[in-house]
């Protein structure tokens, strides 16, 4: 202001009539000017122990450093905290200065002695109102600003604990979806696989096609590179690309609506695709009796009746009858026997058949035959 001046100056006006604790007092707070925060700390307090109005002047000065330190951490690095505090700094200053002005003032009349302070710190005293009100307001602005503003980082927190809270959610479903993909992709190879063995048991009964679409599928599958990742994407995404040239209706879809046909109905499947069409039969047909294994090993003719020709014979026994060949049918035993004569006596008596002798034998009995033949009987003596 105009007509005020420093601390300094109005402690160098003060005539010689001041009294010594006064005097002491100004030198100390004249000394203080420069010093630290820290260091007025340390005088006020030794100020404390000298009266009751330094003491209440420590309690304020701590209370309102301890709602700067409170409030410090939320308006850090803001202009415009920065600006409020400047102003704040400069009207504390003026405002001690007032304080010690009335101290003296209240000291001076409280011991009956003369007022020590000359008239520009007299009028300074009296705007004393014009430095508080505005540092009252500052102050107040002061706190509302950096309570705002720990709301304000509260509430960042929070809502940075709530998106990181979504975003670990959000991490953890895809998570879980990537599991459920990779389960699903590897069951239709699995099925796959599955499908591509009962193609092989089946290989009488399948499509040509298929099978060689089967087969290359199962051999690029099993190179184990890029190119086997790629035909199990298109296998699992039931892509409409061929498998390979040579089966054209063969895709990937149709292998992979193949393979997710369950086992017990696979089978079944594939006889159904290859079952022969049936042969209708008359009615005559189903009443007759069929046994499988006779008519393919032995297909026997209607057996003729004999008949007897024995009346018919000449009664000459020397007259050779001629008859003609019997016909012989083969038995399921692989024997043939005549079927237009009746059984001999050795063919009805199976025991009383003479056995055949062994070649050598016979021989030898004819050899004795023409001996015999060939040399005359010998001549009885009678003769």
């Amino acid at each position: 202001m105009p007509g005020t001046t420093t601390a300094l100056d109005a402690t160098n006006s003060v005539s010689s009539g001041v009294p010594d604790g006064i005097e002491k007092k100004q030198n100390v707070d004249q000394s203080s000017s420069g010093l630290s925060k820290r260091a007025l700390k340390r005088l006020q307090k030794e100020k404390a122990g000298n009266g009751e109005g330094d003491h209440t002047n420590v309690n304020g000065s701590s209370r309102e450093s301890r709602e700067e330190s409170v409030t410090s951490d939320a308006g850090s690095g803001d202009i415009f905290v920065d600006h409020l505090q400047k102003r704040i700094r400069n009207l504390q200053k003026r405002k001690a200065k007032l304080d010690k002005y009335h101290e003296i003032a209240e000291e001076a009349k409280a011991k009956n002695l003369p007022l020590t302070l000359n008239p520009d710190q007299i009028s300074a005293l009296a705007q004393r109102e014009t430095v508080e009100a505005p540092l009252k307001e500052l102050q107040d602005a002061l706190h509302l600003y950096k309570s705002q503003a720990l709301e304000r980082i509260a509430r960042e927190k929070e809502q940075k604990a709530q998106h990181e809270a979504e975003v670990a959610k959000a991490v953890e479903a895809a998570k879980l979806e990537g599991i459920a993909q990779g389960r699903e992709q590897l069951s239709l190879t699995v099925k796959f696989l599955r499908a591509a063995s009962f193609k092989r048991q089946l290989s009488d009964s399948t499509p040509a096609e298929e099978s060689a679409a089967f087969e290359h599928l199962l051999k690029v599958v099993y190179a184990g590179d890029d190119t086997s990742l790629s035909a199990l994407d298109d296998l699992v995404n039931g892509s409409s690309k061929q498998v390979f040239e040579e089966a054209n209706s063969i895709t990937f879809e149709k292998v992979k609506e193949i393979s997710q046909i369950p086992p017990e109905e696979f089978f079944l499947t594939q006889t159904e695709e290859v079952e022969e069409p049936k042969v209708e039969t008359t009615a005559a047909e189903k009443s007759q009796p069929t046994i499988s294994f006779l008519q393919e090993e032995v297909t026997e003719e209607p057996q003729q009746p004999i008949q007897d020709n024995t009346a018919s014979l000449p009664a000459n026994k020397d007259t050779a009858v001629v008859e003609s060949a019997p016909t012989s049918t083969p038995t399921a035993n692989g024997s043939t026997h005549p079927t237009d004569r009746p059984p001999s006596a050795n063919e009805a008596n199976p025991k009383s058949k003479k056995k055949n002798r062994p070649y050598y034998r016979n021989k030898r009995k004819a050899n004795k035959d023409g001996e015999n033949k060939a040399t005359p009987p010998p001549a009885s003596n009678s003769a």
